[in-house]
């Protein structure tokens, strides 16, 4: 009796060995037991994650500048361009703006050698002492942009400084 049950414990455990040699793992069946999730390169999070390339570009957003009355002039729809220079400066330049009710034209204004630092998927953006030029490269030295912050991701802009006497901020995305 003993060696009868020895036998058909060998034999059952044999068939259960081989008989599983047969079926082949197919990692890309999500049924299987040894299917392996995609790797999402869009994930921050995830191990294959790719930073993305920020390079030069359009983005549209919104502008708020204040009037220093208590009052703030808000514009929606604004393009802003960025232009990443070789030396770790970036310019930008706010596209056909207006920063108060009471300029009578738009303007294309641009900020100029905009230090950036490397940081986790953007640049980190910062500025003193950078005179605007605006209408052919005119510089316009009663609006020295100071106090400048923001980050640039390859999506999303976001910046905020004083013009001259005036706070302003904006955000877009491409």
């Amino acid at each position: 009796m003993k060696k009868t049950n020895l036998f058909i414990g060998v034999a059952v455990t044999a068939a259960l060995l081989f008989g599983s040699c047969g079926n082949k793992c197919d990692k890309t069946d999500p049924t299987s037991n040894c299917y392996e999730q995609p790797c999402d390169s869009t994930d921050p999070t995830s191990d294959c994650y790719v930073n993305p390339k920020i390079e030069d570009g359009t983005y549209v957003g919104h502008l708020s500048v204040d009037q220093n009355d208590g009052t703030f002039f808000e514009l929606d729809s604004v393009s802003v361009s960025t232009k990443i220079n070789d030396d770790n400066t970036m310019d930008f330049t706010l596209l056909k703006v207006k920063f108060s009710p009471m300029m009578p034209v738009t303007l294309d204004m641009t900020v100029a050698g905009v230090t950036t630092a490397q940081g986790e998927n953007c640049l980190i953006l910062s500025g003193d002492d950078i005179v605007p030029t605006a209408m052919a490269g005119t510089p316009f030295p009663t609006y020295t942009i100071t106090n400048l912050a923001g980050t640039l991701y390859s999506d999303k802009f976001e910046v905020s400084m004083k013009c001259g006497n005036y706070p302003l901020t904006y955000s877009g995305t491409k």
